[in-house]
């Protein structure tokens, strides 16, 4: 496939961690793009690294595009393209792409030898009717490429390379849940065995958490789409929990975090784990229910599987929940490492403690190397500061990048 100990928070970091997260997953799509970036003017470099960055703003959630010789250790935003509320960052091969949700365009950056990024194309979705926040395109090769919009029943082929859509492909709309205001669908495709694999996540408006996991299955040879469900666990994530292997599983969203404000409990636990096969079914002999193993009241992380074993950080039973959901993601924390062979807790896991027990996989470079992001508050709750780490090993990080602009690095791509 390609792909704590015990903290406590105080209550300036509650306000600023509810602020952060319901920006995250609550974006306006207005938009701006830049042509360029002049960083550089007459050096030459051989290598290019693309990285995307986004800050949280009183004005909405901006994001920027930059190019470097090599990853820096700290970032100036004033050396990036500033592109606006609302994108989606993706890069392949030695181009960004840049998705405007709002005016349905998709946007192909190159890099010059002087690291300056320029508009090559832009190709506008204004004719197909489609707008809004979708997942990244999956890309097959310079000329077959895969943009998603299941919630219209649409699926684009396209040629990265002139960027102009080859082909319409007409699925069945992906099922939504019963409420209408939720976010529910794919964003982060997965290539395997030459099909798309797409976890199919959930954001909630309300309290109705639809009561089956979900992966939909592209196969660009027969055009088809399927979709594989999983009544073991209710919805999941939007991208999937990764492994050393390649393996990839499948595990709980922010459904976890409403489940204890649900006015029904006709569905199965939020906080499971589950395991995707190749061809994106799920594997039947595995599942671990982690809400009843460890008493949690939340299951919120579980940042990745090594050695079948993975850290998991969760909200103890016990604890007296606030009046409001999104109150949830300044409660004191557990993180345990658990044996995925027998189901077990080995015991603590610290070595994600600085940041809370969390990181995420948002790139690499040439020689295989997988970039993470992770962050944590500054003690007085102030603002956020973001890391860029890699890992060598079960608990073995280390720290490349800071970002200390109350945002994210949110993409990292060597392209050259």
């Amino acid at each position: 496939m390609t792909y704590l100990n015990k903290m406590t928070i105080t209550k300036p970091m509650k306000k600023r961690i509810m602020v952060f997260m319901l920006a995250i997953v609550v974006l306006s799509m207005a938009a701006c793009e830049d042509s360029d970036n002049d960083i550089n003017t007459s050096e030459e470099f051989e290598s290019a690294y693309i990285m995307g960055l986004r800050t949280i703003t009183p004005g909405g959630t901006i994001y920027y595009l930059g190019a470097y010789p090599e990853i820096p250790a700290s970032f100036d935003l004033s050396e990036m393209i500033e592109l606006g509320t609302g994108m989606r960052l993706s890069a392949f091969g030695e181009h960004a792409y840049v998705w405007n949700g709002n005016a349905g365009t998709l946007t192909k950056y190159s890099v010059s030898s002087n690291l300056t990024l320029q508009v090559e194309v832009v190709m506008s979705f204004a004719s197909t009717g489609v707008t809004g926040d979708f997942g990244s395109p999956a890309f097959f090769s310079e000329t077959q490429a895969y943009f998603f919009a299941l919630s219209e029943g649409k699926i684009f082929e396209f040629s990265p390379e002139t960027m102009t859509i080859t082909e319409t492909i007409d699925v069945p709309v992906l099922a939504s849940s019963e409420d209408p205001n939720a976010t529910y669908g794919p964003f982060t495709p997965f290539i395997t065995q030459n099909k798309v694999v797409l976890p199919i996540g959930y954001f909630p408006d309300n309290f109705n958490i639809p009561n089956q996991a979900a992966v939909a299955v592209f196969d660009p040879n027969s055009k088809s789409l399927t979709t594989n469900f999983d009544d073991r666990m209710a919805i999941g994530d939007f991208t999937f929990v990764p492994s050393e292997t390649g393996e990839f599983y499948y595990g709980p969203s922010v459904a976890a975090r409403v489940d204890n404000y649900a006015t029904t409990n006709d569905h199965p636990t939020t906080g499971g784990l589950l395991k995707v096969n190749e061809d994106g079914t799920f594997d039947t002999d595995f599942f671990i229910d982690l809400k009843a193993l460890l008493n949690a009241g939340i299951v919120s992380q579980i940042p990745f599987v090594f050695d079948n074993k993975t850290p998991v950080t969760y909200v103890p039973e016990t604890t007296e929940f606030p009046a409001e959901w999104f109150e949830t993601f300044g409660l004191e924390t557990n993180t345990v490492l658990i044996d995925l062979e027998t189901g077990t807790v080995i015991g603590p896991y610290t070595g994600l403690d600085k940041y809370r027990g969390w990181a995420q996989p948002i790139g690499g470079d040439k020689s295989g190397t997988v970039y993470w992001e992770a962050w944590h508050f500054t003690e007085n709750g102030e603002s956020r500061i973001d890391y860029l780490l890699t890992q060598n090993g079960l608990s073995d990080w280390k720290e490349v990048s800071t970002f200390d602009g109350n945002g994210q690095i949110w993409l990292v791509h060597q392209a050259r």
